[in-house]
């Protein structure tokens, strides 16, 4: 009935009257190959009052009903449930046809009143174009005045500290002159004080302040005996200290006394590995202190594991102190030594 497919006469034996039977023409329909694609692409758009009239009568009996025919074959129960849809679907539609005819007018209206607005958003940026342009016209007026007003304030500091400057360049010519001639006489003397600095890094650091002031001072000699320029007073704080650095030290624990920094700037300064004699153990806190963010490890030539450790430090570039360092050490690190 849905597909429009006519019924064929046939004579009921009973009656003896003609009645249309819908069986042939169905199970002609169902041999078809595109059966179940012509069930998918069915026009339910294009049913009619007609045709749900024609089938109500059988999808209101009571064995055209879905639990029914589930019992008997489940294909008849999907055809059922087919049949049942495009009844609701025809239904349904009755209600939401005159929705989209009203939604159609409404978006013809919103259409028109969407174009009047367009027409008016126009209009107002145009307005807002000039204002923005008045706006941005008066902001560079009052930047053009503020850029001004910066200038005359600068002009004027400028001429209090050319003021300034000019009569502090008549002192500070003086200093600069004192300056460079003092620059002048360390540069001269910077051959013998490097080589005294030098011996002393090399061969002083195990010997006491007063032999090294005393050897220093025979170097000194030396040294004016040969014509080789020197301070005639050697400091090795002087020559190779950077106070900023020496300040760092103290702030990690290093004493203040001229020894303590002598031996700091041997260490800096040194190619060798430095061996602390340090029976107070203020190097061992301070080297402890200073290189505690960068990891420093402790290890004593007692410990199983020491080796592990030095192969370590030396592979990621961590500090290692041996502590308690006999006569005698172990073979193993000679060939680091």
């Amino acid at each position: 009935m849905l597909f429009g497919i006519e019924p064929v006469s046939v004579m009921n034996p009973e009656t003896q009257k003609k009645e249309k039977d819908y069986w042939k023409p169905s199970v002609g329909l169902m041999m078809r190959p595109t059966f179940l694609q012509d069930l998918i692409n069915f026009d339910k758009e294009g049913l009619t009052e007609a045709q749900i009239k024609m089938i109500n009568p059988y999808i209101n009996q009571e064995n055209f009903q879905i639990e029914r025919l589930k019992k008997v074959s489940q294909v008849a129960m999907n055809l059922a449930k087919w049949v049942f849809a495009m009844d609701k679907f025809y239904n349904v539609n009755l209600i939401v046809i005159p929705k989209k005819k009203q939604l159609a007018v409404a978006e013809a209206e919103y259409a028109e009143v969407s174009k009047l607005l367009a027409t008016k958003q126009a209009n107002l940026r145009v307005i807002v174009d000039k204002v923005n342009k008045l706006k941005a016209e008066l902001k560079q007026t009052q930047d053009r005045v503020k850029s001004l007003n910066d200038q005359v304030e600068d002009c004027k500091a400028k001429l209090i500290r050319a003021e300034s400057l000019i009569s502090g360049l008549g002192g500070e010519k003086t200093r600069w002159k004192a300056e460079s001639e003092s620059l002048a006489i360390t540069y001269k003397n910077l051959t013998g004080d490097v080589l005294i600095s030098s011996g002393m890094i090399s061969y002083l650091g195990a010997f006491t302040s007063t032999y090294r002031t005393n050897l220093a001072s025979e170097w000194v000699k030396y040294c004016e005996e040969r014509a080789i320029p020197n301070s005639g007073k050697f400091s090795l704080e002087r020559v190779l200290g950077n106070q900023v650095t020496i300040r760092n030290w103290s702030l990690f624990g290093l004493p203040n006394d001229a020894f303590s920094v002598e031996n700091a700037i041997i260490n800096q300064k040194t190619r060798r590995w430095p061996l602390f004699i340090d029976p107070q153990g203020q190097a061992n806190k301070w080297i402890k202190s200073m290189e505690k963010e960068a990891g420093i490890k402790v290890l004593k030539f007692t410990e199983a594991s020491y080796l592990k450790h030095l192969e370590s430090g030396i592979r990621m570039g961590t500090p290692i102190m041996m502590e308690n360092v006999g006569e005698d050490m172990d073979p193993a690190i000679e060939p680091l030594l």
